[in-house]
């Protein structure tokens, strides 16, 4: 997986888009079924893509160089996850930082994937509908940034857990479900489009 994220990292460089073709190589995993006609990437949004190809801009280009900004972003979901806690668990730092001390969180922050992007944008978008203020703009736009920054990370898991707090809106605070749901599914439909603008795609 991480050599997938390499390899289309690289082609942003030349091409400014994750293209799975470098001049001499072509990846052609699964027969080519997460790729469009054009070779671009199709399965899996960009997101991750652009961060490893920041991260290796920043921190040269070897494997820690490419995994060093996933574990950074990955680290910075201590903020959101410990704002959260506070004032509902005693130590709330501490807690946070025995969270994304275990094994299986280490395991995923320190890999070139997807998996710290989603934990970042989930504590942060959990931290805004708990903490802040329900008619804030500030609230509005995280919202919004999150529902987008999920969706192109990764859209099964952005479904998943949109469809987890759609639950939780219907189960506790049903009088803002109409208002605010809106806001949170927005990524949906800016994904669709996204998607489907890819060059050679449908075929």
């Amino acid at each position: 997986d991480e050599g997938d994220t390499a390899f289309l990292a690289k082609s942003i460089a030349t091409e400014g888009v994750p293209r799975a073709f470098d001049g001499t190589n072509a990846l052609i995993f699964e027969d080519c079924s997460q790729l469009s006609t054009t070779l671009l990437s199709k399965k899996i949004p960009w997101a991750q893509y652009y961060v490893a190809y920041f991260s290796e801009s920043i921190f040269g280009h070897s494997t820690g160089g490419m995994r060093a900004l996933f574990s950074i972003l990955g680290c910075l979901s201590f903020f959101p996850l410990s704002l959260l806690l506070k004032k509902r668990i005693s130590y709330p730092w501490m807690a946070s930082a025995v969270l994304l001390l275990g094994p299986q969180s280490i395991m995923f922050i320190r890999n070139a994937r997807y998996y710290s992007l989603l934990l970042l944008e989930t504590t942060t978008l959990v931290w805004a509908l708990l903490v802040l203020a329900e008619k804030s703009r500030l609230r509005k736009a995280v919202l919004v940034t999150c529902s987008v920054l999920l969706f192109h990370t990764h859209p099964l898991s952005a479904a998943c857990t949109l469809m987890g707090v759609s639950l939780f809106y219907l189960l506790s605070r049903r009088g803002r479900l109409l208002k605010e749901l809106p806001w949170l599914w927005m990524g949906a439909p800016v994904w669709a489009a996204w998607y489907l603008s890819l060059p050679g795609f449908p075929d």
